[in-house]
Protein backbone atom coordinates (compact mmCIF):
# COMPACT_ATOMS: atom_id res chain seq x y z
CA UNK A 1 0.00 0.00 0.00
CA UNK A 2 1.68 3.42 -0.85
CA UNK A 3 2.47 5.79 1.68
CA UNK A 4 -0.49 8.10 0.58
CA UNK A 5 -2.94 5.55 1.17
CA UNK A 6 -1.22 4.69 4.53
CA UNK A 7 -1.39 8.26 5.97
CA UNK A 8 -4.94 9.06 4.60
CA UNK A 9 -5.91 5.50 6.42
CA UNK A 10 -4.39 6.33 9.34
CA UNK A 11 -5.84 10.01 9.24
CA UNK A 12 -9.08 8.90 9.11
CA UNK A 13 -8.99 6.65 11.88
CA UNK A 14 -7.90 9.21 14.49
CA UNK A 15 -10.84 10.95 13.02
CA UNK A 16 -12.97 8.06 13.98
CA UNK A 17 -11.34 7.28 17.30
CA UNK A 18 -11.58 11.75 18.58
CA UNK A 19 -15.05 11.28 17.19
CA UNK A 20 -15.82 8.18 19.29
CA UNK A 21 -14.10 9.73 22.58
CA UNK A 22 -15.77 13.33 21.99
CA UNK A 23 -19.37 11.49 22.26
CA UNK A 24 -18.65 9.74 24.93
CA UNK A 25 -17.45 12.60 26.55
CA UNK A 26 -20.16 14.35 25.74
CA UNK A 27 -22.81 12.19 26.92
CA UNK A 28 -21.25 11.32 30.07
CA UNK A 29 -21.39 15.16 30.17
CA UNK A 30 -24.93 15.42 29.68
CA UNK A 31 -26.37 12.53 31.81
CA UNK A 32 -24.10 14.29 34.66
CA UNK A 33 -25.90 17.63 34.14
CA UNK A 34 -29.35 15.89 34.03
CA UNK A 35 -28.55 14.40 37.10
CA UNK A 36 -27.78 17.61 38.36
CA UNK A 37 -30.96 19.46 37.54
CA UNK A 38 -33.45 16.47 38.51
CA UNK A 39 -32.20 16.77 42.28
CA UNK A 40 -32.40 20.64 41.73
CA UNK A 41 -36.05 20.47 40.44
CA UNK A 42 -37.07 17.57 42.84
CA UNK A 43 -35.56 19.99 45.76
CA UNK A 44 -37.38 22.73 44.11
CA UNK A 45 -41.13 20.84 43.84
CA UNK A 46 -40.18 19.21 47.91
CA UNK A 47 -39.91 23.21 48.67
CA UNK A 48 -43.27 24.37 46.98
CA UNK A 49 -45.32 21.34 48.28
CA UNK A 50 -44.43 22.43 52.28
CA UNK A 51 -45.35 25.77 51.35
CA UNK A 52 -48.77 24.63 50.21
CA UNK A 53 -48.69 22.25 53.01
CA UNK A 54 -48.51 25.09 55.77
CA UNK A 55 -44.33 24.90 56.40
CA UNK A 56 -42.58 27.94 57.45
CA UNK A 57 -39.15 28.30 55.48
Amino acid sequence: MPLFQNLRKIKEELIFEGIQQGLQQGIQQGLQQGIQQGFEQGKIETAEKMIMKGYSD
